[in-house]
């Protein structure tokens, strides 16, 4: 998406940064570009200066995981260490079972229902709880149902939500909607298979059942507001076509 979407704009048309870090521009800066396209929390969403046009693709919150998982373990030692990533190099030295039951802060919110952590704006996960923060400091604490509570309120503010099955037809949405020629063909980037100097071959474990134990456990508000979200949009979109 934003390989073929970025296309369209002037590279000072396009937001550099796309890894959670719009909190630290201003609202000037903010306005000076026309395309934004990352990692980002709804919060900071949220800072980027109207009108705005926001899609977002969500994932099925186990193969999410998965799919986090592996792509952090495929990474090479020697490119963890060089750019010193912590929660990675915690990841590589150990298996699933053993990532799954860490509570090391570093990866507690990418492991524990991270795509309500990430819709629900400035919280971040902890060993305890949910925990709610302002201009990046700690300023209380969220129970799973507030927490779920913001997550689903902001989602159902944006402008187009889906599914990652539904890639295409989004994509296609988008393009008409800004005029843009829709591509016939959207193939798939930066799979999990794809190796170079810095991802190593994928080997997946197997899934026992207690792997799966904590699979669940680790997505479960996830999986909550991705059924509801995903319901929310296609009676919408049944709405629309009545």
């Amino acid at each position: 998406m934003h390989h073929h979407f970025s296309a369209h704009f002037t590279p000072e048309e396009i937001c550099p940064d796309r890894a959670s870090g719009l909190d630290r521009y201003s609202v000037n800066e903010l306005r000076q570009w026309r395309y934004f396209s990352g990692h980002f929390n709804a919060d900071e969403i949220k800072r980027i200066p109207k009108p705005v046009f926001v899609v977002t693709i969500l994932r099925d919150p186990i193969e999410r995981l998965l799919s986090h998982y592996y792509f952090w373990r495929r990474h090479s030692s020697d490119y963890i260490e060089q750019h010193g990533l912590y929660a990675l190099f915690i990841t590589k030295r150990g298996t699933f079972l053993d990532y799954l039951r860490n509570t090391d802060p570093a990866l507690i919110s990418n492991r524990r229902n991270s795509i309500t952590l990430q819709m629900a704006g400035e919280v971040l996960g902890q060993p305890e709880g949910n925990q709610l923060l302002k201009a990046g400091e700690p300023v209380g604490w969220l129970s799973d149902a507030q927490l779920l509570q913001r997550a689903l309120s902001n989602l159902l503010s944006f402008n187009l939500v889906g599914d990652i099955s539904q890639l295409k037809d989004i994509y296609s949405t988008v393009a008409q909607t800004f005029g843009m020629i829709p591509l016939n063909d959207l193939p798939s980037m930066n799979t999990r298979h794809e190796v170079s100097d810095e991802m190593e071959p994928w080997v997946e474990e197997p899934i026992t059942p207690e792997l799966q134990e904590l699979l669940e456990e680790s997505t479960r508000l996830d999986r909550v507001l991705y059924q509801l979200v995903l319901d929310h949009w296609q009676n919408s979109l049944i709405s629309s076509s009545d």
